[in-house]
């Protein structure tokens, strides 16, 4: 079995933030690269009442839906070290 160690999957971006039928921003391609703190704060600005989770790239998410709820896919970019 091919390890899948440092690979990213890729996922389908919106080139614009995603506005839906509302006017409610729903995507923020802007902070792809960006670490999950500052993408969580600008998020935020957009959507107070977001509920984001940071969580792996590759983990399991719920399947229910929940309009206030904003996954950011982490992955590790570098090894980590001590010191």
């Amino acid at each position: 079995m091919r390890s899948m160690e440092g690979s990213v999957p890729k996922y389908p971006e919106p080139t614009e933030g995603s506005i839906g039928a509302s006017g409610a921003k729903r995507s923020w391609p802007e902070v792809v690269g960006m670490s999950a703190e500052k993408a969580k704060e600008i998020i935020l600005r957009d959507k107070p009442d977001a509920q984001i989770e940071v969580i792996p790239v590759d983990a399991m998410v719920p399947l229910d839906f929940n309009p206030n709820r904003i996954f950011i896919l982490v992955a590790v970019a570098r090894t980590p070290t001590v010191g």
